[in-house]
């Protein structure tokens, strides 16, 4: 339809019949109605805009309510969902950013953002506490939204809210939320420094030992704090470790953080039990870098007394590491122990890597690999599928070139006769062994 024709139509229309055609109109097809308001905040005369520019942001946030009062009840949405979720609240925030729009108008966007915070299963709960706190302008409206999310909020956002208060220079209310919100060690070393940094170390000490012994999860961040305030005070330091110890949670913390101090004040005897305990409560990412530190730093009678206590602390912590060390140390016998003892489970695959350790032990132990192969290529091939196939013929061909290179080459084809015997009617396996 083109104008000359809107014109034929609605050309002599009166303005009341006009505007209850667009009501008519925009009643049954909401994407007419945006159609209106962008078009409005285009044209619409400067007294207007602002009423138009609220219109828009109570549009775009009922839009983005409904998908996420859904997600909150279905537990997420669908990406084509999430996406206009987003759109919707970079909408608002645009028309924010680039207009005045009043506290009321807001606040009805960051009420509604609080209701579907409270139930924090939709995925959209971080972008809501950021969205809101970039529609709150001054300090009054930052101040009310983090009143009702200390209220309504878990406990992350319990501890964001407070820190909004600090930020605020509310303190009286940085401090009543953050002690009713301690679970966490973060949580009390946030309050530590807080008091560390108003001059209250007593209060800020007494407060760490607390979640030290209280706290939930992990207590590293606490250890590295209270270390730092009793740095040389070999007693307490002592006690912080023995807490530690008894707790059975981060010891790993504690123990570097006493084996550097021992360490850069030349106390030899405590640096090397400190390695020693390392190795055996580390991270097994870490065991390689504390066993090598162990092999650097102990003095050779100590490394004579404790190498076998440290490499078994090594094999329970990483049984790939203490096959490195084995390797390293020509102990090729001892790996092919222990790959014999895997290689009846799946796990074995990921211990032996792409052959990373048999593949040192085939010239020395020919048979014993070629055996542990022929074992691998059945446990593929009873997978059925084409991954397993495929890594079967790979393997196979290792096989190969071991015994031919071992001068086992009747033992090979007849070996390779039998599999193929086997397996004749698997056609996807032929197949891949033709390509």
């Amino acid at each position: 339809m083109d104008k000359r024709m809107l014109n034929e139509l609605i050309g002599k229309m009166p303005k009341k019949s006009l505007i209850e055609m667009i009501e008519i109109m925009i009643r049954f097809n909401s994407a007419a109605e945006q159609e209106l308001l962008d078009y409005c905040q285009n044209h619409a005369l400067s007294e207007n805009k602002n009423m138009i520019n609220q219109k828009q942001i109570q549009k775009h946030w009922s839009k983005a309510y409904r998908i996420i009062d859904n997600s909150n009840t279905y537990g997420g949405c669908s990406e084509e969902d999430e996406e206009t979720a987003c759109d919707e609240m970079d909408a608002i925030l645009n028309l924010v950013r680039e207009n005045i729009a009043s506290w009321e108008c807001r606040k009805e966007v960051i009420d509604g953002m609080l209701e579907q915070i409270a139930f924090d299963n939709s995925g959209f709960t971080d972008m809501l506490v950021d969205s809101a706190m970039e529609i709150c302008k001054d300090e009054i409206e930052k101040e009310y939204f983090a009143d009702h999310l200390a209220r309504i909020g878990g406990n992350y956002y319990k501890g964001f809210a407070a820190s909004i208060f600090r930020s605020l220079g509310k303190e009286d209310k940085f401090l009543e939320t953050q002690k009713a919100n301690l679970i966490y060690g973060s949580d009390y070393l946030t309050l530590s420094k807080y008091y560390e940094k108003k001059g209250q170390k007593e209060q800020a000490l007494k407060n760490a030992w607390e979640g030290l012994e209280k706290c939930q999860g992990r207590v590293d961040e606490l250890c590295i704090y209270l270390f730092r305030m009793y740095k040389g005070d070999e007693p307490t330091l002592w006690k912080l470790y023995d807490i530690v110890k008894k707790k059975k949670r981060d010891l790993d913390t504690v123990t570097e953080l006493l084996y550097d101090y021992f360490k850069k004040n030349n106390h030899y005897e405590n640096q090397k039990n400190m390695l020693i305990e390392l190795v055996q409560c580390c991270d097994k990412r870490e065991v390689e870098k504390w066993y090598k530190k162990c092999k650097a730093e102990l003095q050779p009678n100590d490394w004579n007394e404790y190498e076998t206590l440290i490499l078994r602390s090594v094999k329970d912590k990483s049984l790939s590491e203490y096959l490195k060390i084995c390797l390293a140390n020509n102990n090729k016998a001892e790996v092919l122990e222990i790959l014999k003892k895997q290689s009846g489970f799946v796990g074995w695959h990921h211990l032996d890597e792409d052959h990373r350790f048999s593949k040192k032990l085939s010239k020395l132990y020919p048979d014993d690999i070629a055996e542990l192969y022929w074992k691998e290529v059945k446990m593929s091939m009873n997978q059925q599928n084409e991954k397993g196939y495929r890594h079967a013929v790979s393997v196979l061909k290792e096989i190969q070139k071991i015994m031919r290179g071992n001068k086992q080459v009747d033992e090979w084809n007849r070996k390779y006769a039998e599999l193929l015997m086997e397996h004749k009617k698997k056609r996807l396996f032929m197949k891949i062994l033709d390509e």
